[in-house]
């Protein structure tokens, strides 16, 4: 991505690189399984295809501006449902995958939060929030399965035209819930243009392109992790690995033939 070129909105400037690496890996997932490493991958077509088309969706359940929140460890599901959410003209509020219930059903009250995509193991637990949170419409799981609703059966086979709000470079796109020392996490409002500018000023210090492999350990409900170790990489066309597999760590990054490896000092 040129570093001159300047895009309004979190979803423009990751549309720019989807249409001219589309048939790149954009998120891949691993997992060792024995002796063999075993991918979930999405490439840069198929994740604006699916995201346009599950925005669509979502638009027709909430106005621009509503909050939809995402309450998972990184997957495909969540990249899919953050960028649809964002095409809906909806702010996310990416929230921590092992928050308490009752946290997360304050943090849903006080953003008025309109739908959640859980990861299903938290499906059960957080599911009946609808009949608390006189807010929430809906909740669904990011993984498919017979078991609970899921995204992936609301994306509809077909649309004329894509999910494609393109809302004011000003207009507010997060809304990351952060904890300070003491007292309740607060949510912090981040504009479209927080989010592009910051992605443009790590590029001009962090050098990606399309030929790097990005191992991520860092959450996506981070500001840290969702800029540095998903949008920057996915505005430069590289392709992004997520594990949270720390004790195969090496192996997987050695396998993937990485050229960058993204992390936090301990």
């Amino acid at each position: 991505m040129p570093k001159e070129k300047r895009y309004p909105t979190i979803q423009e400037m990751i549309a720019a690189t989807a249409r001219e690496h589309s048939r790149k890996v954009a998120v891949r997932i691993p997992r060792i399984r024995g002796h063999k490493i075993e991918y979930k991958e999405l490439t840069y077509g198929k994740l604006w295809d699916l995201s346009g088309r599950f925005g669509l969706w979502i638009a027709r359940e909430v106005f621009p501006g509503d909050r939809v929140a995402i309450i998972s460890k990184p997957s495909l599901g969540w990249a899919v449902s953050f960028f649809a959410a964002l095409r809906a003209g909806a702010v996310v509020v990416p929230l921590d995958a092992e928050l308490q219930r009752v946290e997360v059903k304050r943090i849903l009250a006080e953003a008025e939060v309109k739908l959640l995509f859980v990861a299903s193991q938290r499906f059960d637990d957080l599911s009946e929030l609808t009949e608390e949170v006189s807010s929430l419409k809906g909740v669904y799981s990011l993984e498919k399965g017979d078991e609970y609703p899921h995204i992936w059966e609301l994306i509809p086979d077909e649309v004329i035209e894509p999910a494609d709000a393109k809302p004011d470079s000003e207009e507010l796109a997060l809304l990351m819930y952060t904890s300070g020392t003491t007292g309740d996490a607060k949510g912090v409002m981040l504009s479209h243009r927080n989010i592009t500018s910051n992605i443009i000023s790590i590029t001009q210090t962090i050098r990606v392109g399309p030929e790097d492999r990005v191992v991520s350990i860092v959450p996506w409900y981070h500001i840290y992790g969702l800029t540095t170790t998903l949008l920057v990489p996915l505005s430069a066309g590289a392709t992004v690995l997520y594990t949270d597999d720390y004790r195969n760590l090496i192996e997987i990054a050695r396998r993937s033939h990485f050229t960058i490896l993204i992390g936090v000092p301990k």
